[in-house]
């Protein structure tokens, strides 16, 4: 009978582990850009599942900026990308929008918050291994770009794929995000390719005035999963 209560007391002490482990969303990086008088802003951030099981990052995050108490702009649009996508613990993903509001060019943005969440509903993808190298001068506001290689290692052509790319500054602070996507350029099995992203010029103006020097790139390629 002890056997049988303590066999039981196990289960449910097991029953209750498996129910506190869950996914967490957390944002690790996150920067607003804006510019003096100009109503166009960016957003970048890199969210990591710092939870204990695997989740999905949810779609429809919020953005708002303040000047003071004043909320100047609103965002409730804010996705991954991919949208939606699953993370296992200790993975992460980056996420970025163009944000357009006149408010902007009359009301500096002084604080802004982020929220994002874990989902139990979205999409999965299966990943390709890549590099990413910068290509980046100082004295040139065009030209600048983010060069992501990666080789199709399945067996059948691949038509459908996304990437995103990331850059960093010398302080390792996240300074820009951007992603890119095919669904009708076919990569024949063990074929490589390289895919350019562009960086704004209106961002690489920024980098020299604010003294950001672009040091590394991160990249990810997506391709979903059937």
């Amino acid at each position: 009978m002890k056997k049988l209560i303590v066999a039981i007391l196990l289960f449910s002490l097991l029953l209750s582990f498996t129910a506190l482990a869950e996914g967490k969303i957390t944002v690790e990086q996150k920067k607003l850009v804006t510019f003096e008088s100009d109503w166009e802003a960016y957003f970048f951030a890199k969210v990591a599942n710092t939870g204990d099981s695997p989740c999905y990052v949810q779609n429809g995050c919020k953005l708002v900026g303040f000047n003071d108490d004043d909320v100047v702009f609103t965002e409730d649009y804010i996705n991954t990308y991919p949208s939606g996508i699953l993370l296992k613990p200790g993975e992460y993903a980056y996420m970025y929008d163009s944000i357009l509001e006149d408010a902007l060019k009359t009301n500096p943005v002084t604080d802004y918050k982020f929220s994002v969440k874990a989902d139990s509903h979205g999409s999965e993808y299966d990943r390709l291994d890549c590099t990413a190298e910068i290509q980046y001068s100082e004295a040139n506001n065009y030209g600048n770009d983010i060069f992501v290689t990666f080789t199709n290692t399945t067996d059948s052509t691949l038509y459908k794929f996304c990437l995103v790319a990331a850059l960093y500054d010398s302080n390792d602070e996240l300074i820009y995000v951007n992603g890119d996507s095919s669904s009708a350029l076919g990569i024949h099995p063990g074929s490589t390719v390289t895919v350019k992203v562009s960086i704004n010029s209106d961002l690489a103006e920024y980098y020299v005035r604010n003294k950001l020097t672009p040091s590394t790139a991160d990249a990810m390629v997506f391709v979903p999963r059937k």
